[in-house]
């Protein structure tokens, strides 16, 4: 066997164990003795993109796609070029990520139906609605991609459409079904032969979902879960990266803000060139810490640094409006950020604020009209953390109202209640008598 062939066999034994460093480090020796195949190619592209070197995954997918369809794979070159389309959307860069989407759609016509198009009805019919909020379109977009899941025979199509179905589910109100699809798709990752990347982002799904509902006791699981899964691979970046963020955000809940700031610090600069959401996230949770702790001017800018990133810097930026005593803005920009909302969870949170500015600003009949809202998308959810928002909003709003406290003091009680700390005893006791669904026991998925 040659030089290259047994570089070759040893780039290809190591990414097969998900050894990434070793991988890419042989696949670039081979490289050096000759062309590598477009498969080969693609490998070394993924390697490249758990190690979080993107632009060299990009550029090597870019190649793969123009390989594979040089040499009539016209499948294989859709796959490559939506890979190239997802790094691309990632940092950002939608054009470009779009044009590629287009590339591999051409490049499918005439073709019968097959894992490619699977993958691309995911990115463009699933999750590009999901995050438009159009649930009906992804939803039956969901059983088209697990059908191509099945016919083709790949059970990572199928787990992630599954796991899509869960979060519709949870986002129209059926908690209790949309996390059991979630577990069943988590469940399917943890199956051996599992493809990693697909794995992660139904962890990062599960997460996504616990935080919206305000679910900290299964968040703070799944966070732990997730971290074991990363620990366990050579590399993960990203998918490190976005757990941090999960981190972040429950650090600051506890109240441990200084570990909060540092962990969201460390997500800014290591996905700084792979994922604009990730770090905008990871800025409004800087946003958040700074606020509480009074560094106004920093948390600005970072809430500023979120908006810049495509991240709503709401309810944050409206809360340190009413920190620095400019109630008058608070409630402009919180009622803006309320009309523009289309997800009944971000809803949910928007309120809340808005009821604190509101009894801050004398403003009985907005609160009330928010405790009542609050109030019904609680009772449509059902969860803990969500049930907390609107007692403690409506104890406020209505001891205020009863007993004539001043609106101001009661939306002091109302902001010392609802720290971060505190609601997190408040999502706990409410936990108590309302029982979270039912989900699988955490364990590694290595």
């Amino acid at each position: 066997m040659s030089q290259q062939g047994q570089l070759l066999e040893s780039a290809r034994r190591a990414y097969g164990e998900r050894d990434w460093p070793t991988a890419r480090d042989r696949y670039q020796q081979a490289a050096t003795h000759g062309d590598l195949s477009a498969a080969d190619r693609r490998n070394l592209a993924d390697t490249a993109w758990w190690l979080g070197l993107t632009d060299d995954a990009i550029a090597d997918f870019e190649a793969a796609a123009l390989q594979h369809h040089k040499d009539g794979q016209p499948q294989e070159a859709a796959m490559a070029a939506t890979e190239a389309a997802i790094s691309y959307f990632l940092r950002g860069e939608e054009a470009i990520g779009s044009a590629w989407v287009g590339r591999a759609i051409r490049w499918l016509n005439g073709q019968p139906e097959c894992l490619a198009s699977g993958w691309l009805a995911l990115l463009t019919q699933v999750e590009a609605q999901i995050a438009r909020e159009n649930l009906e379109d992804a939803l039956a977009a969901t059983h088209e991609v697990t059908r191509i899941g099945r016919e083709c025979g790949d059970n990572t199509l199928v787990a992630m459409a599954i796991a899509c179905q869960g979060r519709i589910a949870v986002k129209r109100g059926h908690v209790e079904a949309g996390m059991g699809l979630l577990d069943e798709a988590l469940l399917m990752a943890m199956e051996e032969g599992f493809d990693p990347a697909a794995a992660g982002n139904i962890y990062c799904h599960m997460m996504s979902t616990c935080y919206e509902l305000g679910d900290l006791q299964r968040m703070d699981q799944w966070v732990e879960q997730t971290k074991a899964w990363c620990d366990a691979l050579p590399a993960a970046v990203l998918f490190r990266g976005i757990c941090r963020v999960h981190q972040a955000q429950l650090l600051g809940i506890h109240g441990a803000w200084a570990q909060a700031e540092a962990e969201a610090l460390r997500v800014c600069e290591e996905l700084a060139e792979i994922s604009v959401s990730n770090v905008a996230e990871a800025q409004y949770s800087l946003g958040e810490v700074r606020r509480l702790r009074g560094d106004f001017d920093s948390a600005e800018r970072a809430y500023r640094e979120a908006h810049q990133r495509g991240r709503d810097p709401q309810p944050g930026l409206a809360l340190l409006r009413l920190s620095q005593g400019r109630i008058e803005e608070a409630a402009a920009s919180i009622r803006t950020s309320l009309s523009t909302c289309t997800s009944t969870l971000m809803r949910a949170r928007l309120l809340f604020a808005q009821c604190e500015i509101a009894l801050a600003a004398g403003d009985t009949e907005t609160s009330a009209s928010d405790v009542a809202e609050l109030t019904q998308i609680a009772q449509h959810y059902g969860t803990a953390g969500l049930r907390a928002m609107s007692l403690t909003a409506a104890s406020c709003s209505q001891r205020c109202a009863r007993i004539g406290l001043r609106a101001s003091t009661a939306a002091r009680r109302l902001r010392c209640i609802t720290s971060p700390a505190g609601l997190f005893s408040s999502s706990l006791s409410a936990s108590a008598n309302h029982a979270a669904p039912p989900s699988i026991s955490p364990r590694s998925s290595s």
